[in-house]
């Protein structure tokens, strides 16, 4: 599942508005639409129903939109977590002869 279709989601449930949310977010008013439909096949739940020229966020769709914050706040630290551990870089000291015989085949 991709984390963007749920940002998407967020924010068209806050708006209730495809076009505002489409506007905010970037993107065009289908193309809007057509992730969401993509992310209801994913979760295998509606999350909008069509409300005359608007739409309304459903039951399943508010009781989401209301975890998300939750979520988004839990994935920025693990990636922060993530990014604080990771090796930046390696530096390694070697005698010549090894470098230049062995080295290059223990990297390769």
């Amino acid at each position: 599942m991709d984390t963007n279709r749920l940002k998407q989601f967020y924010i068209l449930a806050q708006t209730e508005n495809l076009r505002e949310a489409a506007t905010i977010i970037g993107i065009s008013h289908s193309g809007l639409s057509k992730s969401i439909k993509v992310l209801e096949r994913e979760l295998n739940n509606q999350l909008i129903v069509q409300q005359g020229r608007g739409i309304k966020i459903t039951e399943y769709g508010r009781d989401l939109s209301l975890k998300l914050p939750a979520f988004f706040e839990g994935l920025k630290l693990i990636t922060n977590e993530i990014e604080q551990t990771s090796l930046k870089s390696l530096k390694i000291a070697t005698f010549e002869v090894f470098s230049t015989y062995f080295m290059t085949n223990i990297l390769a």
